[in-house]
């Protein structure tokens, strides 16, 4: 018997037979494994694109055999993308662009939505261009990408979607823009439609050659809105709509009105479809259209550009607006406060040139029937009617029966029905600025030194501060604040020639030196020292020393930007622009001190 056959079985103390060839085979020497060939060794990821591309980095780099044509692929496609993106990091952009011109092929082992993050440099390039308001060539780097065979996979990529959409919408392309919505391949929610509009916004800052209207960013939110079936927050909602009524004319390149304000609101309510819709879209009802605040917001703008009808009515669907709430037990109608009826009053008292004198007393004598107790806020629109109506000695008599909580008014004024109020009212800070404006206006300094007396017989001069300060200046350097208020409305609507027939209308009588004798009585600056520590510009304007002036009267440890923008408007009237500009370097320094 062999020694195999021999040790094929041993006996056990149990009596069981078990095998014995793993034992055997255990003595014999090993086995030396197959030779296999050696892979070379490829060249090593670069640390940002492992960062950036994880995932590509993960199947490029596998040390599995199966895998070397992959990884062979990913690592050309790579390497041709860190060129173009240290060009770009350079900022040549022309290289960058002359790189991109040549795209290599896709690499059939990965899914589309894997190269999506290496077009990341096409979207850099067009972030770019929109950030510098300029938007063709962001088009043109966009119809660069979807020329090429790379198509597809830009539509996965989430920032050339979101720079393409702000770019249709801003040349106001509108069809492909909605086309290009319908066929995303991305999520979007409504956060990334608030980034899309805060983003057409800043296309329309100062100095940009191309704007977008109004118009175009009202008709971006209603496409958002209905074809992502999301809807905007209600602050972006007024963001917005302050922006297409602001009141200045910083962006007068490009066409923002009151229309368009007021567009959006009555989107926001329902009101409106777009288009071919004969109705509002099925989006359903928020809260948003709930709020006091949009219709607040609505207000405020129609004030600013003098539309009280549209202020006024506004205000009566605000009455209203449980309407658009969702909640099961929200009210329909809600009665006029108070505060409703001071808004209202307000209204009435800024419209221009002269207040309806009979709304103010219609809608008094609203208040009253309602059972509302006039308070401060109350008299103090009145008060601001009778001045802008031109009628300071109303307002003083208003004033007066304010103290003295009478009855008695003057029957060549606006009739005040009772009550009056049970006890005598204070007055704040607002009555006395407003009735000091009366005086000014008129030029009545004789008035004006009286009821300076009265203030400090009372001891409510504690209410003078550096409104009260401004409005002597503004007296003084003959600015009328009539003027000044129909100039910034017509501002407001972009009528130039009613600007340039307001001041042919009323010249301007004093001189650059009656200016800067004002400027040294009022401020306590005198003029050399200014100039020498705005040539200088090492000492903060607080820190001029500062004589006598007419500012220590009211106790101020300053002046603000509002009383040097109202030297500069002066000594733009006067035509000295040198020290116009000075003036304004000087208002700059004061901002950052």
């Amino acid at each position: 018997m062999s020694i195999w056959s021999q040790s094929w079985r041993r006996l056990q103390p149990t009596g069981h037979l078990i095998p014995t060839r793993r034992l055997v085979l255990a003595a014999m020497p090993p086995l030396r494994p197959p030779r296999v060939p050696r892979r070379p060794p490829l060249t090593p990821a670069p640390p940002h694109l492992a960062t950036r591309y994880p995932r590509l980095a993960c199947a490029a780099y596998s040390t599995l055999p199966s895998q070397l044509h992959v990884a062979s692929k990913c690592e050309e496609v790579d390497l041709f993308f860190v060129h173009a993106q240290q060009y770009l990091d350079q900022g040549n952009q022309a290289m960058a662009l002359a790189q991109l011109a040549h795209l290599p092929q896709l690499n059939p082992h990965l899914p589309i939505h894997d190269h999506a993050p290496y077009l990341d440099v096409y979207a850099q390039l067009m972030e770019t261009h929109l950030a510098a308001g300029r938007v063709d060539a962001a088009q043109s780097v966009y119809d660069q990408v979807v020329a090429s065979s790379w198509q597809q996979v830009a539509h996965h990529n989430r920032r050339i979607v979101k720079a393409a959409v702000v770019t249709h919408f801003a040349k106001g392309q509108f069809d492909e823009c909605e086309r290009l919505l319908r066929n995303r391949q991305i999520d979007m929610t409504s956060k990334t439609a608030s980034r899309i509009i805060h983003t057409l916004i800043g296309l329309n800052r100062p100095h940009r050659r191309q704007g977008v209207s109004g118009r175009r960013i009202v008709r971006a939110i209603q496409s958002l809105e209905r074809i992502l079936d999301v809807q905007l927050g209600l602050l972006t909602i007024l963001h917005v709509m302050r922006y297409l009524g602001q009141r200045d004319a910083s962006c007068s390149c490009v066409d923002v009105r009151l229309d368009d304000a007021r567009r959006l609101y009555r989107w926001v309510r329902g009101d409106i479809g777009i288009k071919r819709d004969a109705a509002r879209s099925n989006l359903r009802k928020t809260d948003r259209a709930a709020s006091s605040i949009l219709y607040l917001t609505m207000i405020q703008i129609a004030q600013a550009h003098n539309d009280i009808a549209l202020a006024e009515r506004v205000w009566h669907e605000r009455l209203y607006r449980g309407t658009c709430s969702s909640a099961p037990n929200a009210k329909p109608f809600k009665p006029a406060s108070l505060a409703a009826y001071n808004l209202l009053l307000d209204v009435y008292a800024s419209e221009l040139p002269t207040p309806n004198l009979a709304r103010v007393q219609r809608t008094y004598r609203r208040l009253i029937r309602a059972g509302h107790q006039p308070n401060i806020i109350t008299y103090n629109q009145i008060i601001k009617a009778l001045v802008h109506a031109e009628k300071p000695d109303a307002a003083n008599h208003v004033f007066d029966s304010m103290l003295a909580h009478d009855n008695g008014h003057d029957s060549n004024t606006m009739v005040l029905p009772t009550p009056m109020p049970s006890r005598a009212l204070a007055p704040d800070r607002h009555t006395v600025n407003l009735i000091l404006q009366g005086w000014v206006n008129q030029k009545n300094w004789e008035r004006v030194e009286t009821f300076l007396e009265q203030l400090q017989q009372l001891d409510l001069t504690r209410h003078l501060n550096l409104v009260s300060f401004n409005i002597l200046v503004r007296g003084f350097l003959h600015l009328d604040a009539h003027d000044l208020a129909l100039e910034q409305m017509f501002r407001n609507k972009r009528q130039w020639h009613n600007v340039k027939h307001l001041r042919a209308q009323r010249p301007y009588p004093l001189t650059s030196t009656a200016i800067w004798d004002i400027f040294e009585s009022s401020t306590g600056r005198p003029r050399h020292e200014w100039i020498k520590s705005h040539a200088a510009s090492t000492l903060a304007p607080s820190s001029i020393a500062r004589h006598q002036g007419f500012v220590d009267l009211f106790r101020l440890a300053g002046t603000d930007a509002s009383t040097c923008k109202l030297f500069i408007k002066a000594f733009t009237l006067a035509k000295d622009k040198h020290a116009a500009h000075a003036l304004t370097q000087w208002m700059h320094q004061l901002d950052q001190a």
